[in-house]
């Protein structure tokens, strides 16, 4: 439970690696174009977690532990991107030009 509470870490993580600016630079969105910075961010939010972690009772995570956290917060993420934007696709309607 104490490791929850260093969730608001893994936004400030997303911004500083580029993740919420992205949609802004690219006319077609593709997920696989942001797997590089998914990775990064999935891996530093893991280890920043352990690090953070080693302050509070929890303590820090071990190596399997960490590449858990890692790989759940990569592959969600990655998830979570695709189907949002297949909804988007799904239910925007095209501009006329």
């Amino acid at each position: 439970m104490w490791l929850i509470a260093f969730l608001p870490a893994w936004i400030v993580i997303a911004k500083l690696v580029g993740l919420y600016d992205s949609d802004r630079r690219a006319a077609r969105h593709l997920a696989l174009v942001e797997v590089p910075s998914i990775f990064g961010w999935g891996v530093i939010g893991a280890v920043a977690t352990s690090l953070l972690g080693s302050l509070t009772p929890a303590g820090s995570l071990d190596t399997g532990e960490l590449v858990s956290v890692a790989a759940l917060a990569i592959g969600l993420d990655f998830l979570l991107r695709l189907v949002v934007r297949g909804l988007w696709r799904a239910t925007s309607v095209p501009k006329a030009s």
